[in-house]
């Protein structure tokens, strides 16, 4: 599965939000949404949280030549786009024109 399809996947029904992978309301950022994929739940999540990036690159391996070879710098993308203001959908679209 590609990350902006996890994205989409992840990120249905719930609300985005910024600064935190999830809240309490349901809400997930970019990378929440990934993840709630890839562990199932925020209580989950705490267990992994030290290795986020080789949680996320073990169930989303990122495309070569897309930003670099590490899973890392294209979450640290993500995330400053999440933060940044752009939309699920916005983020899913470039990740798009990038092949992930």
């Amino acid at each position: 599965m590609k990350i902006s399809e996890g994205i989409r996947k992840g990120s249905v029904g719930k609300h985005q939000i910024i600064g935190s992978y999830f809240d309490k309301n349901g809400g997930v950022c970019a990378i929440g949404a990934l993840l709630s994929l890839s562990l199932g739940s925020a209580t989950s999540f705490s267990t992994y949280f030290p290795n986020i990036y080789l949680a996320i690159e073990d169930d989303f391996p990122p495309r070569p030549g897309a930003l670099g070879k590490y899973a890392k710098d294209l979450c640290e993308a993500i995330i400053n786009r999440n933060d940044g203001g752009q939309s699920f959908q916005q983020i899913i679209e470039w990740l798009e024109s990038i092949g992930q």
